[in-house]
């Protein structure tokens, strides 16, 4: 039975993943590391949950398979940045450091840049605008040092939406209707383009079924489709 390490197991797409994968009845240990261990709630003989705290002990005492890497910090102060970006390295080194077989790190396709008309491809040119995307930067260059090609995969995803994403712009929409606000809409016309958090899980998922070929360097995985306000 294979292992699996899902750090920021609690987040949006962590928790997608688990219930993904305890819904198809993979064959899998998933041992689940948060911040948060308490918001994980979903029971299985299979789903161990730890703190972030005991993932060196995990990784010193058992074989793990597959690293699915998720921790990173989103909408936190400015003094929270550095320590955030620095476990999100860390945990690489870890990796690195026990031997763990496949990893994949899951980055952001925001590290193209915020300005772009088009929809970028895997060599698009990176343009980092932001605290985010140069974290998310600089994990995808620790692995290209740490692990050998085809070990690894940075998954630069679209901006994920769900039902908790209350800082998305249709969540707000949708938030006022239902609580019978007026809606007003200046202009109608900016474009947006989201992955739905379900997506972006079965994309994972699938990913990690086919851990006995070697992977490319980074997957993009998304939509080419947006849609106005309107």
């Amino acid at each position: 039975m294979k292992r699996l390490l899902i750090t920021g197991a609690s987040g949006l797409i962590g928790k997608a993943v688990i219930e993904n994968l305890v819904a198809s009845g993979e064959e899998v240990e998933i041992y689940a590391a948060s911040s948060n261990p308490d918001k994980l709630k979903i029971k299985a003989d299979n789903i161990f949950v730890i703190s972030n705290e005991q993932i060196e002990k995990l990784l010193s005492s058992k074989d793990v398979d597959i690293l699915l890497h998720l921790a990173f910090p989103r909408n936190v102060s400015e003094i929270q940045w550095a320590p955030g970006i620095k476990y999100a390295i860390d945990i690489l080194f870890l990796a690195h450091k026990y031997s763990v077989k496949r990893i994949i790190n899951v980055s952001s396709q925001s590290i193209y840049g915020l300005q772009r008309k088009k929809p970028a491809d895997e060599l698009h040119e990176i343009v980092l605008s932001s605290p985010y995307t140069t974290g998310k930067y600089c994990t995808e260059v620790v692995c290209e040092n740490l692990f050998q090609w085809g070990i690894y995969t940075n998954i630069r995803l679209s901006t994920t939406i769900g039902p908790t994403t209350k800082e998305r712009v249709p969540n707000k929409l949708f938030d006022q209707i239902v609580r019978g606000s007026d809606l007003t809409i200046k202009g109608g016309h900016q474009q947006f383009s989201f992955l739905d958090v379900q997506d972006a899980a079965d994309a994972l998922v699938c990913l990690m079924r086919y851990d006995n070929i070697p992977w490319e360097i980074a997957y993009n995985i998304g939509t080419n489709e947006a849609h106005s306000l309107l």
